[in-house]
């Protein structure tokens, strides 16, 4: 996967909001890398909860990691360029023959294919990158759901697994994640009464 993070922080404002602190580009480069070639490798446990005024329960989106790859050992750099303001890199982790036989299942026919895209506020730093990626997994789950619920559920439940390398771009003060997932919905819970 292509991965990039920018190489120094955003310029502090004059005010009270400032934003979370600046992670180095060694740090953020890996902890992103981590994020995302664990979501193409493993993929997330995801619960589900929409909004329903009515009955006054709040939206809730969790997401779990399957399994995680190891920073130091398993993932391989290549290609690393700076080209200010940013610093990118290809990034590998080469997985094993049970890893692989679990992830070819997961292109078979039975999964279907979502799409999302979602924003992180750039003053978050690196926070605003997971912010705009788990939004854009979130905003999938939710388009998925809205063709194919029919009523609106309690919650939703099942495992997602990134598709491809998802795009990152910064604009308007805001990080945009584009992602593109295969969803296995294990379980649709509806309300019991209204």
């Amino acid at each position: 996967a292509p991965i990039w993070v920018f190489i120094e922080g955003q310029p502090a404002l004059m005010s009270e909001d400032e934003g979370s602190t600046f992670t180095p580009p060694k740090e953020a480069l890996q902890e992103v890398a981590r994020f995302l070639l664990s979501g193409m490798s493993y993929g997330w446990k995801f619960t589900y909860t929409p909004h329903d005024k009515s009955r006054e329960v709040k939206e809730v989106f969790e997401l779990v990691p399957i399994s995680e790859v190891n920073i130091q050992s398993e993932l391989r750099y290549s290609d690393v360029r700076v080209h200010y303001p940013y610093v990118s890199s290809w990034v590998e982790y080469p997985l094993s023959s049970n890893d692989l036989a679990r992830h070819s299942s997961w292109t078979s026919l039975k999964f279907k294919t979502i799409k999302g895209s979602g924003e992180g506020r750039r003053k978050d730093e690196l926070e605003g990158v997971k912010t705009a990626y788990i939004n854009a997994i979130k905003m999938a789950i939710v388009g998925y759901a809205k063709k194919t619920v029919k009523n609106r559920p309690k919650e939703i439940i099942g495992e997602i697994l990134l598709k491809n390398s998802p795009r990152l771009f910064c604009a308007s003060g805001l990080f945009k994640a584009e992602v593109e997932l295969y969803i296995n919905v294990r379980e649709v819970i509806p309300y019991s009464y209204f």
